[in-house]
């Protein structure tokens, strides 16, 4: 659902957004009606890299601290660590809400029934 489209979103996307903002007594909520993604930014994980002597996935010692490996013992720093890009679930495109979501006064992006 249109939900699911938002959550997906990561820092660096680049988005347009329509919709409201109405002021309730909790405060000011923004009430989404369709969202464009312009730009996807590059969703990148970062993990312990494989020990160059015996071939074991190493440990992490914490932030900033580097990696050690538990079965030889060789340590690398933290900038050792293998960066993976991971492919995105989003598309670049429009999303809207389903029809039961809408104002009625929305005009949708494709009006065939």
């Amino acid at each position: 659902g249109f939900r699911d489209i938002v959550m997906r979103l990561i820092p660096g996307d680049e988005v347009t957004v329509y919709g409201a903002v109405k002021l309730k007594p909790q405060g000011l909520t923004l009430n989404l009606e369709k969202i464009w993604v312009r730009k996807l930014a590059s969703k990148i994980l970062s993990r312990p890299p494989l020990c160059p002597i015996c071939g074991k996935r190493m440990k992490s010692l914490g932030s900033g601290k580097g990696f050690k490996c538990r079965k030889c013992g060789k340590r690398l720093g933290e900038d050792a660590a293998e960066k993976v890009e991971l492919p995105r679930e989003l598309k670049l495109g429009f999303y809207e809400v389903p029809p039961s979501a809408r104002r009625h006064l929305v005009k949708p992006l494709d009006l065939s029934l």
